[in-house]
């Protein structure tokens, strides 16, 4: 049903996978073209892959654990991460396990948010309070990709650091996006006032290179609750998701091409969009993966596609799941 991250629809616009609750065996966890992992928000993992066929479901979780959140593949999907609670009043602690669910490591990070997998090494980016951080999981190291506090731009000056959203690692693994609140001050009469500004970010995964993507525009992206951020599988788009009342307001298109001097920015405010809460794109093709609310989650296929410079994306093309429950997606890689 996918041709290289593509629905084709034939006929009716893509079955639902209504089997995957009813009793449906799971084929085995083998080599494919790329797998999806969401969530129960309760306690179990399940991997499907690019039609909605489940794979596998994951139990990773100790008698004493609450929860599940965010999962995430790493490398060619061979291991997941996720967050959990010890118990409801404690903050979530980072985990990673196998693909079996047997084998889990803790981490006690202080307040991780927004995981993401390097698509090609070992290795997990997440954001703390006011931090960007690596874990090379086959090392059980974590490092601070940047500490710099300041970066120039040519309409505002300079823009201070205030806290990292959403980071996101590119395709080939060696760079990381991510959505930055910053401040910066502006001469308003004979005062200087503080404003704040959000902008795209970007660093190389060694830390090196650290960059706003935006600084050369005179407006900020919008002032707001930004929830998401990905990468085109390409790496020539970056799509940043924000909030609004609790769902999505809009899905930004932001054209990464470091050679041009204006970065293209290209808001998708189409009324679709306003009923989902996670973001995830096709390792390997054009293809995105929209989630609604997980009180009733399910996974919803769209294409986008790019003409003279712009994304355009299409209708809805297909309902991947038919679940009372399933969140949080994130789309990997297979060893294909």
């Amino acid at each position: 049903m996918f041709n290289n991250g593509r629905m084709v629809v034939c006929g009716i616009a893509f079955l639902l996978v209504a089997g995957v609750f009813c009793g449906k065996k799971e084929s085995e966890w083998d080599d494919r073209e790329s797998y999806i992992v969401v969530t129960d928000t309760i306690s179990v993992i399940y991997v499907l892959d690019d039609t909605g066929e489940l794979v596998a479901s994951i139990t990773p979780l100790k008698d004493s654990m609450q929860g599940i959140w965010s999962p995430t593949l790493i490398g060619a999907s061979e291991k997941i991460a996720f967050l959990s609670r010890e118990k409801p009043d404690y903050p979530p602690y980072l985990y990673i396990t196998d693909r079996s669910g047997k084998e889990l490591t803790p981490y006690e990070v202080p307040a991780p948010q927004w995981l993401d997998g390097s698509p090609t090494a070992p290795e997990l980016v997440f954001a703390t309070s006011s931090r960007i951080s690596i874990l090379k999981t086959d090392e059980e190291k974590i490092s601070t990709l940047f500490t710099d506090r300041k970066t120039e731009s040519k309409v505002v000056d300079s823009i201070l650091f205030t806290k990292a959203m959403a980071p996101a690692f590119s395709p080939d693994g060696e760079k990381v996006a991510f959505i930055q609140l910053g401040k910066y001050f502006e001469l308003a009469g004979t005062q200087y006032v503080e404003r704040p500004r959000t902008d795209v970010g970007v660093v190389n995964r060694d830390g090196s290179d650290y960059h706003l993507l935006t600084a050369s525009l005179k407006d900020s992206l919008p002032i707001g609750s930004w929830i998401d951020l990905c990468w085109s599988h390409d790496g020539r788009w970056i799509f940043a998701v924000k909030e609004s009342e609790g769902k999505i307001g809009t899905v930004y298109a932001i054209r990464y091409d470091e050679t041009q001097p204006e970065v293209q920015i290209i808001p998708i405010s189409k009324d679709w969009f306003k009923s989902y809460s996670y973001i995830t794109a096709s390792p390997t093709g054009d293809t995105l993966l929209l989630g609604t609310a997980p009180r009733h989650a399910d996974l919803y296929v769209w294409e986008f596609k790019e003409e003279a410079g712009t994304v355009i994306t299409g209708s809805e093309v297909g309902r991947l799941t038919d679940a009372e429950v399933y969140a949080d997606p994130d789309w990997g890689p297979g060893s294909k």
